[in-house]
């Protein structure tokens, strides 16, 4: 953090553990970050297991010193993105440098999950991104995770950073007007290629959402590679806010998507990146390594409702 943000401002950090009874919550105050007890203790039925939460937790709030306290947005819808959603997308960054790729996917599913959970759960409209607000963390700390780490993934971790980085110190300690989440999107939109202007769009002002599936993969040995013939069914599909009866509309399907490539021990050999359409997708992949598993969307970029038919295994 401090590489991008500036040096941390105390010389000591030190972390308060508070009993159970006096709340769940955790916060900051300077140089203190209050854990309740709860943060520190493991329930073996919760899916939360599969990430260590006093190390993501602390994290969390460790990160609101430069996302929140020196940096401060001003009070409008939006303003959850520009701390919880940015805030968010450091800790998962954090939790991958510490305990690796395959832990930090578990804490990216569990911010999948969590936004679905909000998503079927909402008695109201969902709010795009960036205009969400503070009650409503699915979107926030879920859909914000997921949509950052995407941004990321796709035009490189250090660029994305470095946005992010120039945006903050255009905007610490200012004075009024406090920046807005409209201001971080014309910001992205300034520095960012036209290409993609769109996907800014439908990733920060939209309510979209994929439902794809591999309906069939085969794969050909020949001298020298192995030819692999993938069929993909996918569409996409979006919530109008005008519409009282939340009923999704069907979308035109023209997007990036990443395809992985599986050994027999489950490690990821490689990566490409397609373009794909609405309805049925014939792709075929030259690899040179015997792929075992196909996988679509490895690194979790797409809000999807169903996953479990992302994937094929090959014979």
């Amino acid at each position: 953090m401090e590489t991008y943000f500036g040096t941390y401002a105390y010389d000591t950090l030190r972390v308060v553990e508070f009993p159970d009874s006096e709340g769940t919550y955790a916060t900051a105050f300077a140089n203190n970050l209050h854990l309740s007890e709860i943060r520190f203790v493991s329930n073996p039925g919760n899916d939360n297991d599969k990430i260590d939460l006093a190390y993501y937790v602390s994290s969390h709030e460790l990160i609101h010193h430069w996302w929140g306290s020196t940096f401060i947005p001003a009070r409008a819808k939006g303003a959850s993105m520009l701390t919880e959603s940015i805030t968010e997308y450091f800790s998962l960054k954090t939790y991958e440098r510490f305990y690796g790729n395959a832990r930090a996917r578990d804490f990216l599913r569990l911010q999948h999950k969590r936004y679905w959970r909000g998503h079927n759960n909402e008695s109201g409209m969902e709010p795009p991104l960036y205009l969400v607000e503070s009650p409503q963390q699915y979107v926030s700390y879920g859909k914000g995770t997921v949509v950052l780490h995407a941004l990321s993934r796709i035009i490189g971790e250090e660029t994305f950073n470095q946005i992010l980085s120039d945006f903050y110190h255009a905007h610490k300690e200012a004075h009024p007007p406090y920046p807005t989440s409209l201001d971080f999107i014309h910001h992205l939109r300034n520095v960012l290629p036209d290409s993609l202007t769109a996907y800014v769009h439908e990733q920060f002002m939209a309510v979209n959402y994929f439902e794809n599936e591999i309906t069939d993969a085969r794969l050909t040995a020949s001298q020298d590679d192995y030819e692999l013939e993938v069929n993909l069914k996918a569409s996409k599909w979006g919530l109008d806010p005008s519409d009282r009866e939340k009923q999704p509309q069907a979308l035109e399907v023209d997007d990036w998507m990443e395809i992985g490539f599986y050994d027999e021990q489950d490690q990821l050999l490689e990566t490409s990146w397609v373009k794909v359409a609405s309805g049925n997708s014939f792709l075929t992949f030259t690899l040179k390594e015997k792929v075992a598993r196909v996988q679509l969307d490895p690194h979790l970029l797409l809000l999807e409702k169903d996953r479990e038919d992302n994937e094929w295994l090959l014979e």
